[in-house]
């Protein structure tokens, strides 16, 4: 039992969800470069590092799904916004077990504000901390959640959006 404390501890914090995500089946939708969402996915100890970072392309709105291995209940949304101040998201919408067919441009910006989870607001940029910025999420809420859904309506005055890493802290149901 010690040799397992000792072993979570070097790890990072165990509460860390990142074996729980199906990262294969992450959709980004708006990247500039392909893959760089999965890439932002990080390990506890990669999460301050600055690339890869995901980039958007078009203009600054993102969509990232991400779902899970097995139902998990998720306790903290975790983020590092780009190294460019002004790529900030200003506001993301976080979604529950979305189905995959409402994943785009067209079907997330018009659900109705009760589809809406969790909206964050007041997003400190990377000039106000150096540190990955932990939203507490209510648990109730959260329990039994297959996928995520992270849409960025705007960024705080950038043409893009930029982020370097996305994490979950919780627990998983699974094995």
């Amino acid at each position: 039992l010690t040799c397992l404390l000792v072993c979570i501890e070097t790890v990072g914090d165990q509460d860390l969800l990142y074996s729980s995500i199906d990262r294969d089946r992450i959709t980004t939708l708006n990247e500039t470069v392909s893959g760089s969402g999965a890439a932002i996915i990080k390990t506890w100890d990669k999460r301050n590092d600055p690339e890869p970072e995901l980039i958007t392309d078009a203009d600054d709105q993102l969509i990232l799904h991400i779902p899970f291995t097995s139902p998990v209940k998720l306790s903290t949304f975790l983020l590092r916004p780009s190294s460019n101040p002004d790529n900030t998201p200003r506001t993301i919408k976080l979604y529950k077990n979305l189905p995959e067919s409402a994943i785009n441009f067209d079907d997330i910006p018009s659900l109705p504000a009760s589809k809406v989870t969790t909206t964050l607001d007041s997003i400190p940029t990377v000039a106000d901390t150096s540190e990955v910025i932990s939203f507490p999420l209510q648990q109730v809420k959260w329990s039994n959640t297959d996928s995520v859904t992270i849409f960025v309506e705007q960024s705080l005055g950038g043409d893009n959006t930029g982020l370097t890493f996305v994490g979950f802290k919780g627990k998983s149901t699974g094995i």
